[in-house]
């Protein structure tokens, strides 16, 4: 066989070395590739697992703390705003919801969590500021405040570092999730103490209630110190009138009674109507006035806050506030020219404008409905004035009495609307304004959040099994060896005659005495395999010669040969064994004969072939011993006299058993192999290698027309 033909097969065996006709995956095949290296996918299974182990326990152990809130502000709800946020994808009041999440996740929150709980002396967070007793850090803390308008962020230039990075620390431990489709938020902190953890996501809870609380509070206590001036007001002007009109009737002498001649129902309910559109005249101007002195809707409720759209002005203000602060967050980190930075202001310049506009229109809808309220009392007053003219009044001053008294009432209106507003404020001192109910606080959590022991040793343990069988079929394929019977005739287009079973370790006279103290050994049974393919490939009726040579050192090539040989012997064959190997021969040590007259006299000329000739004592075959003569080895086989020997051999045994040095390196088994009817060549299984034993097949295959096979050695065990 050529060296092309060897290697056009061996491509061709290794595109389809998983494949078992080209359309069936060699399931078997692969099962076995892991079973032979199953120590090292355990090895890096446990490897793998270990190393998980070990970096596992050196992981941190965290534990998430979880508290749920409500923000539910039922009474100021826009329909307008939902509607928006429903047709473009949101969900009914989730403006407002997320809006209240970036305040908890603000800065300036945090900050004032961390002065609370003096989290800058703790280890996890911050470090430990030592100096003046905690002095420095109440001065660092004395501009944070939980009043919404008055609530300053430090710039970082005044911010002691260690403060800044524990609030940093924080913040990252920090998680605020809204929970779709509702109103509730849920606040979770990460710490190394569970009792930590629960403590400080109950914290944030507390501290945002009094947050928005004295958020309230603040706006309740303007309102209330505006009222209190505007009733002063309202009650000197009440008195004014009441002195003014007692003061008219007695300069004018008018009593009571005297100037009841005009129809009083019709002019009295005339004069209600009056005073009660001055009433909501002066409100509607107050209104107007607090709006644009300072942009505020604190004062502005009822029907006033939904005529402008004040709902969607707070949402503004409030995203407004959250874009400025995430501004300022973002011109920390990058510069002015950044794409963020750009995108920012672009948002914060299109709130600000949105904003600018809902205040330009309310400021006009109040305005609108002064000309209207303007309007009414001019048209009432009209009425009053025509009604009065279709009579005849005898006094001037009755008209006159008249119109001082519509000026009283019109003020004793407003100070009953202004006494009952300040009531109403005043009374929800006691109540809890936040529209923000706990519904459940964070409990001490005993299980790890962080790191999933279990899971990540599975998990690794997973990888490394994957890795393992991986490299399993990669060391597989790279490997430059045969396994089994099956991919020596794949490869080589060599028959395989038989697969021979390891032995274990014995001496050279127990080696070759194995077949006869163990004939039904496995060994055995492999033997005869060999002897019955030899037997059924016999081209002539002559003697048959065999050669047997191996692919590399140490492969008990010399036993096979006395197998072979006490085999055919004890069939009733003629038997002859030659021990060919003149570099180092061993078959008079493993049969305990003494080679003092070997091949090597014979094929010399210094000893006839009787003298030479020896017997086996168990078997009664002849044998031909060998001796070492390394420099004329090839020489001797290669001499006619070799070639006339075989010859006059044939003539008289059955079966003639020629014992050769390895193949691969030497030349011998190629010079005998010519006159021989079969060389067989030992591989042996998971050791030999392909490219060694393809190459002495193909050099034994170009100088002989033998036929060629190959016995495959340790195959299992015996």
């Amino acid at each position: 066989m050529s060296s092309a033909i060897t290697q056009e097969l061996r491509q061709q065996q290794e595109n389809t070395v998983y494949l078992h006709d080209e359309h069936e995956i060699d399931l078997r095949g692969i099962f076995l590739i892991f079973w032979r290296r199953r120590i090292l996918i355990l090895s890096i299974i446990i490897l793998g697992t270990l190393a998980a182990i070990i970096g596992v326990s050196n992981i941190q152990s965290t534990y998430t703390a979880r508290a749920l809130m409500l923000l539910a502000d039922e009474q100021e709800k826009n329909v307008t705003r939902d509607l928006l946020y429903f047709f473009s994808g949101g969900s009914a009041g989730q403006g407002s919801v997320l809006s209240e999440v970036e305040v908890l996740k603000s800065r300036t929150l945090a900050a004032e969590i961390v002065k609370k709980l003096k989290l800058v002396n703790d280890k996890e967070f911050g470090t430990k500021i030592e100096n003046n007793n905690g002095q420095e850090l109440e001065r660092l803390f004395k501009n944070l405040s939980v009043d919404g308008t008055e609530m300053k962020t430090l710039p970082p230039e005044a911010v002691d570092a260690n403060v800044a990075q524990t609030v940093t620390n924080f913040l990252q431990a920090l998680d605020v999730l809204p929970i779709s489709g509702s109103s509730a938020v849920q606040v979770s902190f990460r710490s190394i103490s569970p009792h930590k953890a629960a403590l400080i996501s109950n914290s944030v809870v507390d501290v945002y209630r009094e947050y928005k609380h004295s958020l309230k509070n603040t706006e309740r206590q303007k309102r209330l110190l505006w009222l209190d001036k505007r009733l002063e007001t309202v009650r000197q002007q009440v008195f004014d009138a009441e002195t003014k009109i007692e003061k008219y009737k007695t300069q004018n002498g008018l009593e009571r009674g005297q100037y009841d001649v005009i129809p009083l129902q019709e002019i009295n309910k005339l004069q209600q109507d009056a005073i009660a559109a001055q009433a909501k005249h002066l409100e509607t101007k107050v209104q107007l006035e607090q709006l644009e002195k300072s942009n505020s809707l604190d004062s502005i409720a009822g029907s006033y806050a939904q005529s402008i759209n004040a709902n969607l002005i707070r949402s503004l203000q409030l995203d407004k506030s959250r874009m400025q602060t995430e501004l300022s967050e973002l011109s920390k980190r990058y510069g002015k020219k950044h794409p963020e930075i750009i995108k920012a202001k672009a948002q914060y310049a299109s709130i600000a404008s949105a904003l600018n506009n809902e205040l330009k229109n309310a400021k006009q809808t109040l305005k609108n409905e002064l000309v209207v309220l303007e309007a009414r009392i001019e048209k009432l007053n009209e009425r009053v004035e025509e009604i009065r003219g279709t009579y005849d009044s005898d006094s001037e001053a009755v008209v006159k009495l008249r119109e001082i008294e519509r000026e009283a009432e019109s003020m004793k209106m407003v100070l009953k609307t202004m006494l009952e507003t300040r009531e109403r404020v005043a009374g929800q001192e006691s109540l809890d304004q936040t529209n923000i109910e706990v519904l459940s606080y964070a409990s001490v959590p005993y299980e790890v959040s962080y790191p999933n022991k279990r899971l990540l040793v599975s998990l690794s343990a997973l990888a490394s099994l994957f890795i393992a069988l991986a490299l399993s079929i990669l060391v597989e394929k790279v490997a430059n060896i045969y396994r089994d019977a099956e991919q020596v005739e794949m490869d080589l287009g060599l028959p395989c005659y038989a697969t021979m079973p390891l032995l274990k370790k014995l001496t050279a006279k127990e080696l070759a005495d194995y077949i006869l103290v163990n004939p039904s050994s496995s060994v055995s049974e492999a033997v005869r395999s060999l002897k019955v393919a030899l037997v059924n490939n016999k081209d002539t009726n002559g003697a048959q010669i065999i050669t047997l040579t191996s692919c590399e050192k140490d492969q008990n090539k010399s036993a096979l040969s006395i197998w072979l040989a006490r085999m055919s012997a004890k069939s009733g064959e003629k038997v002859i064994l030659i021990d060919a190997n003149l570099r180092a021969p061993e078959i008079h040590k493993m049969l305990g004969i003494n080679n003092d007259s070997t091949l090597v006299d014979y094929l010399s000329g210094q000893k006839q072939l009787e003298e030479v000739m020896k017997k086996d004592s168990s078997t009664g075959m002849s044998v031909l011993l060998g001796q070492s003569v390394p420099n004329t080895a090839f020489d001797l086989l290669n001499s006619k006299k070799m070639k006339l020997l075989l010859e006059a051999l044939s003539k008289t045994y059955d079966t003639i058993i020629i014992d050769t040095p390895e193949a691969y390196e030497l030349p011998d088994a190629r010079v005998v192999g010519k006159d021989s009817d079969h060389v067989v060549c030992l591989a042996t299984a998971n050791k030999t290698s392909r490219d060694k034993l393809e190459d002495a097949m193909a050099a034994i295959s170009e100088h002989t027309q033998a036929r060629l096979g190959i016995v495959l050695n340790n195959i299992g065990n015996e």
